[in-house]
Parts: C-alpha cells; sequence; structure tokens
C-alpha cells in the first residue's frame, strides 16, 4: 500500500530485507529507526496480533525538484 501526498509518498512496505533495500535504494527511508519503535506507534500487541510484518517508509517528493538531489 502507498500513499501520495503533495509533498511526500509514504509506503508500508513488507519487513523484508530484500525489499527495504530495494526502497531505501530508490530514496525512500524508514519512518521509525527500530521495530521496537515503530510497535509502539502501532500500538501492536505481540501475544495478540503476531509480528509485524510491514514497515513505515516514506520519501520527501520536495527534494525531487532540487537537481543536486536527485
Amino acid at each position: 500500500m502507498y500513499l501520495c501526498t503533495q509533498s511526500h509518498l509514504i509506503v508500508n512496505a513488507y519487513d523484508e530485507p530484500h525489499l527495504q533495500e530495494f526502497y531505501q535504494h530508490n530514496g525512500l527511508n524508514l519512518f521509525f529507526s527500530s521495530i521496537e519503535q515503530e510497535m509502539l506507534y502501532h500500538n501492536w500487541d505481540v501475544e495478540k496480533d503476531g509480528s509485524l510484518e510491514t514497515r513505515l517508509m516514506f520519501r520527501d517528493m520536495i527534494l525531487l525538484k532540487r537537481p543536486s538531489i536527485r
């Protein structure tokens, strides 16, 4: 799933290393530095909900307008 606002692209990517590497190679960053932080944000209960299968990632689309950052 993805969401594109006027200035950000937000992706809810599967928590698989090769997919995260693909998205990071294409300029997206993780919202949270650890999966524990993301689970806390989502109020995720591992015992009730199981393991977190996705990670939120984003890209600031405004930066694409700057030639030095493309």
